[in-house]
């Protein structure tokens, strides 16, 4: 399960950093961001927005750290009372909450109680913010190839079950027989054949990503010529044992 949520998190900072610029982790820590939003008149706002171990079936938390006066949000905590988290589905995912916050404030801009100076927006020299950029830029990378390895994991996983038709309760002796043939060139024609439906579901889930957006176009040509290079090699060595039988 705790390996399950580290790709959520990994999926969703990869779909922050690439659609709710300005928003970052709260000291690396995938389950909180921090960032501004113009609230009108050129103040800007703070926001953290928490993902509770419980997500994406409950909402992440949304808070408004500079004081404000909104009737969507609440003075005493500033929490956010938004329409996408009070009908949130499992399918949703922060970077949508943020662009839902952004409207909220250009339709209903908030006022920001006088007490408090507004936030203004941050005054970083060039040299600093390309460090910045270069470091954002590194992490995006990093959660990339997470995916990618996970995605590979994955399909390996279904191609194997696909191929040994695997029961969902079998017993022992029943896994023994049907993933461990006695035949060398039956267990290897198994084994390629789960190896090709890996790669096959690796393209598509690919396509699917080139298509949403999901994935750069570099990316893309370089994961496709390598997933299709390893179908090629798969088919050749099914023939060659097909040959030899």
């Amino acid at each position: 399960m705790e390996a399950n949520f580290d790709y959520i998190l990994a999926r969703e900072a990869q779909l922050m950093f690439k659609r709710a610029p300005g928003f970052e982790p709260v000291d690396g820590d995938l389950k909180r961001w921090k960032g501004k939003v113009r609230g009108g008149d050129n103040n800007w706002i703070e926001v953290e927005i928490t993902i509770p171990d419980s997500f994406p079936n409950e909402p992440p938390i949304v808070k408004v750290l500079t004081p404000v006066e909104h009737s969507y949000v609440d003075s005493s905590s500033g929490r956010v009372n938004l329409r996408i988290l009070s009908e949130w589905r499992p399918e949703y995912h922060v970077y949508q909450v943020v662009n839902s916050l952004k409207g909220l404030f250009v339709r209903m801009p908030p006022k920001i109680v006088t007490t408090a100076p507004p936030v203004k927006p941050p005054s970083e020299d060039v040299e600093l913010l390309r460090q910045r950029i270069v470091h954002l830029e590194d992490q995006v990378r990093q959660l990339q190839r997470m995916l990618h390895e996970k995605d590979e994991e994955i399909a390996r996983l279904k191609g194997l079950l696909t191929v040994h038709k695997v029961p969902e309760k079998p017993e022992k002796e029943e896994i023994t027989t049907i993933i461990l043939p006695e035949d060398e060139k039956e267990r290897k024609r198994l084994e390629l054949e789960s190896e090709k439906i890996a790669v096959e579901d690796l393209i598509r889930s690919l396509d699917e990503k080139f298509e949403s957006g999901d994935i750069q176009p570099s990316d893309y040509y370089k994961l496709y010529k390598r997933y299709r290079k390893e179908l090629y090699l798969i088919n050749k060595k099914l023939e060659e044992l097909s040959k030899g039988e």
